[in-house]
């Protein structure tokens, strides 16, 4: 199996390689974050916490709450 490890900025983005799969933006009630369209949500976002827990740390995200999407 082959597993890239996520890497993050800490609160900005979340890339796999060079491609960026998860972003933050500033939303109405502060920061949101989103994933990139067509990846399964849930299991992102169970990667994200495994591999860049900072990220939802820092935006204030829980892991079991789904994002929406960007292009």
């Amino acid at each position: 199996m082959n597993y890239t490890k996520l890497t993050t900025d800490g609160r900005c983005w979340v890339k796999s390689g060079n491609k960026i799969i998860a972003q933050s933006y500033v939303g109405c009630r502060g920061y949101e974050v989103r994933i990139l369209q067509g990846m399964p949500r849930q299991n992102t976002m169970d990667r994200i916490s495994q591999d860049c827990p900072e990220f939802l740390n820092a935006n204030a995200w829980a892991v079991n709450k789904l994002p929406k999407m960007f292009k």
